[in-house]
């Protein structure tokens, strides 16, 4: 027989438990049944990146990734097999130090195309046209100069074709706030922004004061520092709306309705200052805010319903070296903190959440500058550790006749220091 261990209560309750019972508790896998999200299984490289944006680019119907590269520049692609794994699909393009980037089929082929904010040798807001099979083309940019930051995207002028906004973040004098209108053909017009001037950094487009035209929103940096809202009217025009009165320098944002009220909420976050949400309300005013951290610097913002309870949920990343925060909003009465799942203390940038696996459930992806892309998948998944299925793709069958090939070995080289080698 085991041994037995007493343990008392207040109520002079008493009962035994077998201390084997106890241990077995207390080991990690069974700790694990309480954890919702997985471990981090991002795919395999050490890229140097800022941005991340995800689509199906050949349609297969899984979710394939996109990373913007900050050193030396351009644009890597990952196709995803739906579940949790990934298989390097070369290059984009190779120029411009990607600072944000989206994804939308702009020539409406079926097939999601990127596009990219860059500064560095190739400045501008240029598009990445999916050709389905692994290749790209590019066709006349929106934009090829200035240097931009965050990108958004969204029907604008109520056309059925995809429009970009983007924040222009060259100088207080050549900074603003552009807007390009797509005719499905991927041609895009001249900028309708809404400002000239002034230095931004990041955008997002909804619906504020409930008109049913997308309006804008946007943080900017320096002397003009804080919130920004212009009100759209459907056409390309716009006027100044009421925005939260912050005066700080921010960076990252994204706006929905938190708190399930009817008008359209802000989350953004500064630089040193922390992350902070801004309630909208009647006469589309932000009177009310919560403080969801007093201090830090924050690139990233994600709203989402991560846990499906009705109301939205906040992922951030900070690039101060506090990794990826993630708040579970308490169907508006508070935030729960939930970033210890995710055990992640580096530098981020961008993130974004999609459905990797199908499961219906919002999985978090973000753009690390030394390791590459991080990808956490929520509910109840097992990392793959399998052979390759079989594909019809040329690069799939390649790999499968490597496999069957017997008494064969190959050797790969790498840069010692360069790459991070991992089991998968």
């Amino acid at each position: 027989m085991p041994k037995q261990l007493a343990i008392s209560f207040s109520t002079k309750i008493k009962f035994t438990v077998p201390l084997l019972l106890i241990a077995f508790l207390l080991m990690p896998g069974c700790a694990r049944r309480n954890i919702q999200w997985s471990a981090e299984v991002g795919p395999p490289d050490g890229g140097k990146y800022r941005g991340v944006a995800a689509g199906d680019f050949n349609g297969d119907g899984h979710i394939d990734l996109a990373a913007g590269v900050i050193d030396p520049g351009g644009v890597i692609v990952y196709w995803g097999r739906g579940d949790g794994s990934w298989i390097y699909k070369g290059t984009a393009s190779e120029l411009g130090e990607i600072r944000s980037m989206e994804c939308g089929d702009f020539n409406e082929d079926g097939f999601d195309d990127i596009v990219v904010s860059t500064w560095g040798d190739l400045k501008g807001v240029h598009v990445y046209y999916s050709l389905g099979k692994g290749g790209w083309e590019e066709m006349i940019p929106p934009e090829d100069s200035w240097s931009f930051e965050g990108l958004d995207l969204g029907d604008i002028n109520h056309d059925g074709h995809l429009d970009i906004v983007a924040a222009n973040s060259t100088s207080e004098i050549h900074g603003g706030i552009s807007v390009w209108f797509g005719n499905g053909k991927g041609v895009f017009t001249v900028d309708y922004g809404s400002i000239h001037g002034e230095l931004f950094k990041d955008v997002a487009l909804a619906d504020f004061n409930n008109d049913g035209c997308l309006d804008i929103c946007a943080t900017s940096w320096g002397i003009h520092g804080g919130i920004k809202v212009w009100y759209g009217n459907g056409r390309g025009d716009w006027r100044k709306g009421m925005a939260p009165p912050a005066p700080a320098d921010f960076w990252g944002l994204d706006a929905k309705d938190i708190n399930n009220d009817g008008w359209c909420d802000i989350v953004a976050g500064t630089y040193m200052e922390g992350l902070t949400v801004w309630y909208g309300g009647p006469d589309y005013r932000f009177l009310k805010w919560d403080h969801l951290k007093r201090e830090g610097s924050y690139w990233g913002i994600k709203i989402d319903d991560f846990n499906r309870d009705g109301y939205q949920d906040i992922a951030a990343t900070s690039f101060d070296g506090f990794g990826l925060k993630v708040f579970y909003n308490l169907k508006a009465k508070g935030w729960r903190d939930i970033s210890d799942q995710f055990q992640s203390e580096n530098r981020y940038f961008g993130v974004i959440s999609v459905d990797i696996n199908h499961d219906e459930l919002p999985d978090i992806i973000a753009a690390q500058p030394s390791e590459g892309l991080h990808v956490w998948i929520q509910g109840d998944f097992q990392p793959y550790c399998g052979s390759l299925p079989i594909e019809n793709t040329d690069l799939f069958r390649e790999q499968r006749e490597l496999e069957t090939k017997e008494e064969q070995a190959y050797s790969i080289y790498f840069d010692t220091g360069d790459w991070i080698i991992r089991p998968d």
